[in-house]
């Protein structure tokens, strides 16, 4: 079960242009632009959490966690993806 995320997070998260949505359990979605974005930054050795730093999402906001697990959940769907063509 995700960290609950405060009044502020959960208002700041709703508000950015890398969140799809954000429920009230504290799962947050991101948009598709942004795992992309994420992808090609990934490939070109930048760090996760600066990747996500740079769209506002600190691992003080959503926590390093997060990160981590999103990280580790597009590096295998785009793994999946490559296998496939």
């Amino acid at each position: 079960m995700p960290r609950e995320l405060s009044e502020e997070a959960f208002r700041i998260l709703h508000k950015s242009p890398a969140v799809k949505n954000v429920t009230e359990s504290g799962c947050i979605y991101h948009t598709t632009e942004f795992r992309d974005h994420f992808l090609k930054e990934y490939a070109k050795c930048h760090k996760t959490t600066k990747i996500f730093r740079d769209v506002g999402l600190t691992p003080e906001l959503i926590g390093r966690k997060r990160i981590e697990r999103s990280t580790a959940r597009w590096l295998e769907r785009a793994k999946k993806q490559k296998e496939q063509h």
